[in-house]
């Protein structure tokens, strides 16, 4: 099966590493010697779930910055405070727009800098660093980018970007004044949990 892109998008292959904890929940009566011996064997039960814990110490994230990249041959240039946000459109209901989006500080808004549709994972590792503490998640995936859009499209993602109030305070650090978080009847903000 061939997919076939419009002249609009653009396909871009990404490669992310993102540090963490990986915590494992489900049952109670599971022990840790049972999950090891799953995990060594490549099957995990069905009541075992997993999730990738991002909240680390600040000193790991320098480290790897620092020192680490380095050493494995990365050089890392530079930290960007990016801001994703996730709209439906009612004109593509099969796709979830994700807006990238960058801090004006001088007028403490969001400047939309790329617009993408539903990012593919190809493939998620997970990988345990257990002398340092910490975790590593692998992930190859693709990205469509939005290089042409209409006026009206472009309008009314826009108007939902400049409506988001910065807020340290609230989970994500955005949110959106009583009846913003919609643009007309076409876009709508996605609820992230």
């Amino acid at each position: 099966m061939e997919v076939q892109y419009l002249e609009q998008e653009q396909v871009k292959p990404t490669l992310v590493a993102r540090i963490g904890k990986i915590l494992f929940h489900g049952t109670p009566s599971a022990t840790k010697e049972e999950i090891i011996q799953n995990l060594v064997a490549g099957t995990m039960p069905r009541y075992l779930k997993r999730l990738f814990y991002t909240d680390i110490p600040t000193s790991y994230v320098d480290n790897m910055t620092k020192g680490d990249a380095k050493k494995i041959g990365f050089e890392f240039t530079e930290e960007k405070d990016v801001f994703r946000v996730q709209l439906s459109d009612a004109n593509r209901p099969e796709s979830t727009i994700t807006c990238k989006c960058s801090i004006m500080k001088e007028l403490n808004k969001l400047k939309l800098f790329k617009i993408e549709l539903n990012q593919v994972r190809q493939m998620v590792t997970d990988i345990s660093c257990l002398t340092k503490n910490v975790d590593l998640r692998l992930m190859l995936c693709s990205k469509r980018i939005l290089t042409v859009l209409k006026d009206d499209e472009m309008g009314c993602i826009q108007s939902l970007i400049e409506s988001a109030v910065l807020d340290p305070n609230v989970k994500g650090g955005l949110r959106w004044p009583l009846g913003k978080s919609t643009s007309g009847d076409r876009c709508k903000r996605l609820i992230q949990d």
